[in-house]
């Protein structure tokens, strides 16, 4: 359906005059099938690396079975891709938590692990593109630092009031969140001890590998069309990606997947059409990747249910 939808996005695009997109299906024929193909080879091993950065969050004490969590990632992810509001993560906990299944963990726990690995996926993200953009980077810092001690006063003004707003939510909803009480307290108490946990360490590793990987991916599909990107520049378009789809607006993110993705690679001088191609291609790539991950969970999961 994803698929389906791009394609619809591909005939849509090329009818708005100016953009140079009515040119996209001679730009796809001029990719390298070769480098294509081992761009989608790169693309399946950053989504197996994505798998491997939830199990890798778990001590080995409390690790649960492959196939739940190869379940949650897979199924996660593409919920994440064609659902709204981070629908994805939010399946990720029930099915880490189904008691039904072999290895259910509590809510407050998948909740906190599932936390634990957005937060070292994130905090990767940000060292790679302050790598990346190193300079753009101690330019905004300094903005930064000249916009606040020219707006002191407002910025603290406005802090206290925040304050304020959310001391009166606490104390209205009081009673209403005395039931949740125990629920956050074991979830405040485990999250914590999971960020200074050997595991956790592994899993940020594996995030930033995960983000080198799919930034190679995109750099090698690029190199199939003569684009020539270094590993700094694909990881700024990656995370011009990441900040276009911060709010999913699109089914499938389809249109703005590609239009922030195009946009970062034409800061470093890529045609629109080349940009949107290369883009396309990512895309698919990704979901064929999430995909047949998806198969296997299906297969493991019906062979597990005729054993029992």
């Amino acid at each position: 359906f994803s698929i389906f939808m791009v394609a619809l996005a591909f005939l849509a695009l090329k009818a708005i005059p100016g953009l140079g997109l009515e040119k996209l299906p001679e730009t796809f024929a001029r990719f390298d099938p070769k480098w294509v193909l081992l761009g989608t080879a790169a693309c399946l091993v950053q989504v197996s690396f994505q798998i491997l950065r939830l199990g890798v969050v778990f001590p080995a004490k409390e690790r649960p079975p492959f196939f739940r969590i190869l379940n949650a990632v897979t199924f996660g992810q593409l919920l994440n891709g064609v659902a709204p509001m981070r629908s994805g993560d939010a399946y990720k906990v029930v099915a880490l938590s189904r008691s039904d299944w072999k290895g259910a963990l509590p809510v407050s726990a998948a909740a906190s692990f599932m936390l634990a690995e957005r937060v070292a996926d994130n905090l990767m993200l940000f060292a790679a593109i302050g790598w990346a953009e190193s300079a753009l980077l101690g330019q905004t810092v300094d903005k930064v630092r000249s916009s606040i001690s020219e707006n002191g006063p407002v910025a603290l003004a406005v802090a206290v009031v925040v304050g304020i707003g959310l001391f009166t939510a606490f104390r209205v909803f009081q009673k209403k969140l005395a039931a949740l009480r125990e629920k956050l307290i074991a979830f405040a108490r485990h999250f914590s001890k999971l960020l200074v946990s050997p595991s956790f360490l592994v899993c940020v590793v594996v995030s930033l590998l995960t983000w080198i990987l799919e930034a190679g991916s995109m750099a090698i599909m690029a190199r199939g069309i003569g684009v020539d990107l270094s590993i700094s520049q694909a990881i700024s378009a990656i995370f011009m990606l990441n900040l276009g789809l911060a709010i999913p607006v699109t089914v499938a993110n389809v249109g703005l997947f590609e239009a922030a993705l195009a946009f970062g690679l034409s800061r470093f001088g890529v045609d629109p059409a080349v940009g949107v191609a290369v883009a396309s291609l990512h895309h698919i790539n990704q979901l064929v990747a999430l995909g047949s991950w998806s198969a296997v969970t299906v297969l493991v999961q019906r062979r597990a249910l005729r054993a029992r």
